[in-house]
């Protein structure tokens, strides 16, 4: 197969680099690849999944109609297994591949397991994929209590989900308040203050430093030395790129690859944006990863139109600043 353009991952920054796409290029071929067996959809909404607040049917970003209006290929249960810059392809866990022009890599990110002793041998669960969301709402059928390690945007919203169906939970975090990639301290005691009106307990500034599985049920040990058990454990402490299909392909990685502003890897003709990519800071050139939903959208963006339309981008976008603005 051939494309002019590749993305590969389906959540926001693939979608909004499409929509971008499309705006500047009406027929050029465009394909997608996703490695799940599902229409696009934001990990954010999986906790209303878990809790029954909504339906599967109800989350995705975009339906078949869409890709069908914008003459976009969109290929589910396709997973990227490794690229080949010099062939300019993208091999595919089935064993085929895809050729391209212009490739983005929008994989996204994967729950990362802290090294807690005792965590892997325990039961528990993460919450980034559908398939993960119906495991956690089937084991939540019996439960009436939850411990989630994490206190960012997942485990606050897990903590919800849970409380409003009735479980007793605690929440544990290694900073010392809610949101910490997200809010300031103000904020975060705001919104710290409603969820312990609900019941909630938290553990701020006080790890796991222990985890054992107890007659069915996970007991974390705390730095303080509190120990919590829960039917449920729900592991929700942070993420890391998807990378390792990129492995031997050349492309510049630290923790992520490594963009410039308008999104441009290392190697010719390769994009990426979103979780996966690690980008100037806002306050400076220093390279960093910031894995939240507003960036993705706008990285997104700003790859699309990169790919789609060249210099032009330069004109759109004059407050990048960069000092070289010949695109690739």
């Amino acid at each position: 197969m051939q494309t002019k353009y590749l993305i590969i991952g389906g959540s926001h920054a693939g979608l909004n680099a499409a929509d971008e796409i499309r705006t500047h290029d009406q027929q050029s071929p465009l394909t997608m690849i996703s490695m799940e067996n599902y229409l696009p959809y934001s990990p954010t909404i999986l906790p209303y999944i878990v809790s029954g607040k909504s339906e599967e049917q109800n989350i995705y970003l975009r339906d078949q109609r869409f890709f069908q209006e914008n003459r976009i290929t969109y290929l589910s249960g396709k997973k990227a297994v490794g690229i080949d810059p010099g062939a300019a392809k993208v091999t595919l866990s089935d064993g085929g591949e895809i050729g391209y022009e212009k490739l983005l890599i929008a994989t996204g990110a994967e729950p990362t397991i802290p090294p807690v002793p005792g965590l892997r041998d325990a039961s528990y669960h993460v919450l980034r994929t559908m398939d993960d969301a119906r495991k956690l709402k089937e084991a939540l059928e019996n439960a009436k209590s939850a411990v989630i390690m994490g206190a960012g945007l997942v485990g606050l919203h897990a903590a919800e989900s849970f409380s409003e169906k009735g479980l007793k939970v605690a929440v544990v975090e290694l900073f010392p308040q809610v949101l910490p990639g997200y809010f300031d301290t103000e904020a975060s005691e705001l919104i710290q203050r409603v969820f312990v009106e609900k019941g909630v307990t938290f553990y701020l500034n006080n790890p796991a430093e222990k985890v054992e599985s107890v007659a069915g049920k996970s007991r974390v040990i705390l730095k303080q030395g509190q120990e919590l058990e829960g039917d449920i454990l729900l592991v929700s402490t942070g993420v890391k790129t998807r990378t390792d299909f990129l492995e031997g392909s050349g492309l510049e990685i630290d923790q992520g690859i490594i963009v410039d502003n308008f999104m441009r890897s290392s190697i010719e003709n390769i994009w990426a944006a979103g979780d996966v990519a690690q980008a100037d800071s806002f306050f400076g050139t220093e390279k960093v990863l910031n894995a939240i939903l507003p960036d993705a959208f706008e990285q997104g963006k700003i790859a699309g139109m990169s790919m789609a339309e060249g210099t032009s981008v330069v004109q759109d976008f004059p407050e990048l600043g960069e000092k070289d603005f010949s695109l690739i």
